[in-house]
């Protein structure tokens, strides 16, 4: 009788595990791997942008004997069929469409900064919160170069805003901007489609 009530409570127990971690799984669909066209399940499916930008906080573009970092070229497999250095170029927008399409979140699918402007839902100044996306120009606002990053906060005595990103400092890292140089910031909407595109990108315009 005793051996039949400890089997039933291990037995619930068990139970009571496998529904609380399917209930916790960190990812809810899957990503098509255009390299060998099967499905995968990222593990960071689901978490928030911000929260997984933060654990490669510090990563650097320049790897060992000065090489480019195999991890920053590893982000770009799947959606640059060309990219092999990360010293060569600005990845900043790399960067930001890696986290963002392995999170389950739309993406730009361009590696020109300015390709986020037309991504997500537009945000006022006033309405901003950390980890929207705030896209800058650079060189000149006319221009087609800029820089992408996520929003941290203002800091409005000086007129700058800090931005968590990538290519700052050659690294991943928080870094300020001056606030005018803002072209716009917008609020990325969870995707309804699985990333299976390539990157596309006219190198003069970076």
């Amino acid at each position: 009788m005793l051996n039949n009530k400890i089997k039933y409570l291990l037995s619930s127990i068990i139970v009571f595990l496998l529904i609380v971690g399917l209930a916790y799984t960190p990812y809810t669909d899957y990503i098509l791997d255009r390299s060998s066209n099967t499905y995968y399940a990222t593990p960071v499916y689901g978490y928030k942008p911000l929260d997984y930008s933060l654990t490669f906080y510090g990563l650097k573009e320049m790897g060992g004997d000065n090489n480019g970092n195999s991890i920053i070229v590893n982000m770009a497999n799947g959606l640059v069929d060309w990219y092999t250095d990360s010293r060569e170029i600005p990845w900043c927008s790399l960067y930001m469409n890696y986290i963002y399409s392995s999170c389950g979140y739309e993406y730009s699918g361009s590696l020109l900064a300015r390709s986020w402007l037309t991504v997500g839902d537009t945000i006022s100044y006033k309405d901003v919160m950390p980890g929207d996306v705030v896209i800058l120009w650079r060189g000149s606002k006319t221009s087609t170069k800029g820089h992408v990053g996520q929003f941290i906060r203002f800091n409005e005595k000086v007129k700058t805003v800090g931005l968590l990103g990538g290519n700052q400092g050659n690294k991943v890292g928080i870094n300020f901007y001056p606030s005018h140089r803002i072209l716009g910031i917008r609020r990325i909407k969870k995707s309804v489609s699985i990333r299976n595109e390539l990157f596309t990108l006219d190198l003069k315009n970076i």
